[in-house]
């Protein structure tokens, strides 16, 4: 089944453009004629789009828990937004390294922290608002890589049974309430 998104030659495209690049080809009196009279436009640097618009077809079709129409396997990421209290900043680290040694020995590629430094306040939506972060809280955003889904899912099951993993071994250093968390399909890596 396509996905919201596809992958082609590198680039990033909702099914919004998509539906408006289609759109102008057949209604619009642009573009010029490509192979077999077929209209051609300029999108994404792409000039003959007439030969371009089966692969990205092919490619919604085959983006599908991390497998690419290529064949090349796309990892799988948990991201996490949570909000920190600044003086917490060392037991965040601690905390954050006591599971990168529980989530890297169960499978994980990679764990990423970052402590926001650019974070705007919004009006309507924000990552501070997300959180719901105090004055004195800065926002973290984390995410682990894993190969594939398969490996997160043997991964996190191994982890909550690690002991480590307890809540009393070490405490996290936030309001756990307040964690955003989720799963995704790598669509686009670059």
């Amino acid at each position: 089944m396509p996905r919201a998104a596809l992958v082609t030659r590198g680039s990033f495209l909702p099914f919004a453009a998509i539906a408006n690049i289609i759109d102008y080809i057949l209604h619009a009196d642009g573009g010029y004629a490509g192979q077999n009279g077929r209209k051609s436009i300029n999108v994404l640097g792409y000039q003959r789009l007439n030969w371009w618009l089966p692969i990205l077809f092919t490619e919604a079709a085959n983006v599908n828990h991390g497998e690419s129409r290529r064949g090349i396997n796309m990892s799988y990421v948990d991201g996490m937004l949570c909000a920190v209290q600044e003086e917490k900043k060392e037991e965040f680290l601690a905390f954050s390294r006591a599971m990168t040694e529980v989530f890297k020995q169960h499978g994980a590629t990679s764990v990423v922290d970052c402590w926001g430094d650019d974070v705007p306040d919004g009006e309507v939506t924000s990552m501070p608002m997300a959180v719901n972060a105090e004055p004195n809280e800065t926002v973290v955003f984390s995410w682990i890589t894993w190969p594939d889904k398969t490996a997160r899912d043997a991964g996190w099951a191994a982890a909550m049974q690690d002991p480590r993993m307890a809540p009393d071994a070490i405490p996290m250093p936030f309001d756990g309430k307040r964690l955003i968390m989720g799963g995704f399909d790598v669509v686009h890596e670059a």
